[in-house]
């Protein structure tokens, strides 16, 4: 799952599913060697997986400490966040 902060909504207590992360691997040789590899979004791989869920009150709090936590790293590292 591919979560971002903007995929919440407070108002109506949701979160949207439309993203998924995977690690992926392009190999370009016939000796096996990875010439590049990571993690990159993609769409969810059904119409189906496209999906709102109900996200109850101790996830909003978890959330907050989280969202809390990203905003004084960022200070404390500046530039290099």
């Amino acid at each position: 799952m591919g979560l971002k902060i903007s995929d919440f909504n407070r108002e109506e207590s949701s979160v949207s599913i439309s993203r998924q992360v995977v690690f992926e691997s392009d190999i370009e040789t016939d000796k096996g060697i990875v010439i590049c590899s990571g993690k990159r979004e993609k769409p969810p791989k059904t119409e189906n997986s496209y999906r709102t869920l109900y996200v109850p009150q101790i996830i909003w709090d978890e959330l907050d400490k989280r969202k809390k936590w990203i905003e004084e790293n960022k200070k404390k590292l500046g530039e290099k966040y």
